[in-house]
């Protein structure tokens, strides 16, 4: 039990800085998605990437306004 609440402790130090990279990786790839000319060649050539990117985009938005509530 204890080694459990050492490994939650460490993960729960590095929370903040894994969430702000998410945040900034989520920020890039929105400032890509909205470049049309790319938006529509990975909608053309890679629609399942696309949806992957998107899902991950919202998932990370979700996560973070979570932790702003705590």
């Amino acid at each position: 039990m204890e080694n459990l609440q050492h490994d939650y402790r460490l993960v729960e130090d590095s929370l903040g800085e894994t969430m702000l990279s998410l945040v900034v990786a989520k920020g890039y790839l929105m400032r890509l998605l909205r470049n049309e000319p790319i938006a529509i060649y990975l909608h053309q050539h890679h629609a399942d990437l696309l949806e992957e990117l998107v899902s991950i985009m919202e998932a990370v938005s979700s996560d973070a306004r979570h932790l702003e509530r705590e």
